[in-house]
């Protein structure tokens, strides 16, 4: 089940690099590789038999259309700048006191949560015999030259870094548990201030990434708001040529809407690409958002009277 599961995975982008990471730590770590040989050599191969069955459409998929691997591997196709790459990173990771918008908020992660990331990598490298550790590290090692050669892919360090973090907590309570061992009340007062850090760190994270992107003017001008702006009594959406494909699959889950490129019946509503003169009829309205530096998004016309 799991070779099924593992599989399958690999259909998703950067997903090969997590079972990598359990793949190497398998063959490096004694007590996994004892694990293995305990496994029942049939349910081994028909694992494996499985799991090569499900990767082979991909094999053949890769095979015929090269680009795609390089997709599913997160691999620019051409190579970039690495100085500027690494320049990136520095500004996305760790320079706390210029923090910028674009499509992207950063840096990434506060220095509170920074601190404790680095604390949680200091512990599974003190603790680097254990399987936990192994697996984290091979995959930290695994995802870091994907980082380099694409900055954007800050997500693929989200499942890490929780890890991490949570690594840096344990670490933190082990710690103060050693201070005290025969002391509950001291262990307690302890894990008071703790608790206030954590919901201090997720607090002060939520109430950025929420707010930031919502209303941040760096930020919010990058994404697009046109779908809540579409009144609910829209029947005919008028649109740009460049815009048919998107605007046809909203279609389909917006009951009653019909995207065309000339105007029709007595009310339409054209997008700001499709605006124009529409020979018999008459802009009534303009729907303007203030999350966009062309505030005019949608046009509203009716049959002008005669």
């Amino acid at each position: 089940m799991f070779a099924i599961t593992a599989a399958l995975s690999l259909y998703t982008p950067l997903s090969i690099y997590p079972l990598l990471a359990i793949l190497v730590a398998t063959i490096l770590h004694p007590h996994l590789r004892h694990a293995v040989r305990r496994l029942s050599k049939l349910k081994l191969t028909a694992a494996l038999v499985a799991a090569l069955l499900f990767i082979a459409p991909l094999g053949y998929i890769i095979y015929n259309t090269p680009s795609v691997g390089l997709t599913l591997l997160g691999l620019p196709t051409e190579w970039p700048n690495i100085v500027e790459n690494l320049n990136t990173i520095i500004h996305q990771y760790f320079i706390f006191w210029e923090p910028s918008t674009t499509t992207l908020m950063t840096p990434v992660f506060g220095l509170g949560s920074v601190l404790i990331l680095g604390l949680g990598l200091y512990r599974l490298i003190r603790t680097r015999e254990t399987t936990r550790s192994y697996l984290i590290i091979g995959w930290l090692i695994c995802l870091l030259p994907i980082i380099i050669l694409n900055p954007s892919f800050t997500t693929v360090a989200f499942v890490p870094s929780v890890l991490l973090l949570a690594a840096g907590l344990t670490s933190l309570i082990t710690y103060w548990y050693r201070l005290f061992p025969l002391n509950p009340y001291a262990r307690i007062a302890g894990l008071l201030p703790l608790i206030v850090l954590v919901v201090v760190l997720i607090g002060s994270g939520l109430d950025r990434f929420i707010y930031g992107y919502h209303y941040d003017p760096n930020t919010a001008i990058n994404f697009s708001k046109d779908l809540k702006l579409i009144p609910k009594d829209t029947k005919t959406l008028v649109v740009a040529p460049d815009e048919v494909p998107f605007y046809t699959a909203v279609s389909h889950y917006r009951e009653g809407l019909e995207v065309a490129q000339k105007s029709s019946g007595d009310k339409f509503v054209a997008t700001r690409q499709a605006k124009r003169d529409f020979p018999g009829y008459a802009i009534d309205r303009i729907i303007t958002t203030t999350y966009s530096q062309n505030s005019d998004r949608l046009y509203v016309y009716k049959k002008a009277s005669q």
